[in-house]
């Protein structure tokens, strides 16, 4: 099996908890994995797709998937094409895993707009899709989205320059490494989080809670997801049509430290 990674990768990042599940269930059926990431953009996953059919894998998952020319000769071939996490709109044929996590991102978009939040900026890297983009139940807040990669000189810049504009954010949002990064950047700026300005994670990290500000997450169950997107590639190497899964019940918002009320212009919060 081939496991394809589109990705500034960061070891901390949530995919690696998804591939220890995915990975340990293809070993029990009996198959090797071959792990490779992309980095380099479009010509990189065309070099690794073309390395794992020289190989003769069986399947490939493709996390974070982009159209290829490539995945034309795997159509051919009949080796089946999984896309796990995010897939792009230029390759719908892709059968697709990823969480069903609307609800979810509707009710913390609803929490957050009702502690007052207007204006908001999610952190990405290494051009994986926002969050907003994906999940777009986000009533009255308003999003700006700045791919920063891990970079802590660049984001603490960032930040500057966004407090200091008319209509600054009143909360920031990234994956677990930004997002606490972003509270190390808020406290070498002396912004007083959540009092000032509140910080959201995209992934609940292990030590969220322990924090000295503990950040208020997405948690998602990656054995669940790890689980459904092997079975859809067993499905499929068994010849059966697979269509796209939406993995039910595995997220949940949990409120914490780092977010709050907005504080009015006299310093009083809103609620």
């Amino acid at each position: 099996m081939g496991v394809l990674i589109n990705a500034d990768l960061d070891p901390h990042m949530e995919i690696m908890s998804i591939l220890d599940c995915l990975i340990r269930e293809m070993e029990e059926a009996g198959k090797q994995v071959l792990l490779s990431v992309a980095r380099g953009g479009s010509d990189q996953i065309d070099m690794h797709l073309e390395g794992f059919l020289a190989r003769g894998v069986d399947g490939v998952f493709f996390q974070n998937a982009q159209p290829s020319r490539l995945l034309e000769r795997y159509r051919q071939a009949e080796v089946p094409v999984v896309a796990i996490s995010h897939r792009d709109d230029g390759c719908p044929e892709l059968p697709f895993v990823t969480h069903d996590a609307e609800a979810v991102f509707a009710q913390m978009y609803q929490r957050l707009t009702d502690l007052g939040h207007r204006v908001a900026v999610e952190f990405t890297r290494g051009g994986t899709p926002p969050m907003h983009e994906k999940f777009r139940s986000f009533g009255e807040l308003r999003w700006r989205r700045c791919d920063l990669g891990s970079d802590r000189t660049v984001m603490l810049a960032h930040v500057r320059t966004e407090l200091a504009t008319p209509d600054p954010p009143t909360l920031f949002m990234a994956d677990y490494p930004g997002a606490v990064q972003l509270l190390s950047v808020c406290e070498e700026l002396r912004v007083p989080v959540p009092e000032k300005l509140s910080v959201v994670s995209t992934v609940d990290g292990l030590s969220a809670p322990m924090l000295r500000t503990p950040l208020s997450s997405l948690r998602a169950d990656y054995e669940l997801f790890g689980r459904a997107a092997a079975r859809s590639m067993l499905a499929a190497l068994e010849g059966e049509e697979i269509e796209d899964v939406l993995v039910p019940g595995g997220m949940e918002w949990i409120e914490r430290s780092s977010t709050g009320p907005v504080p009015e212009p006299d310093g009083v919060s809103a609620r």
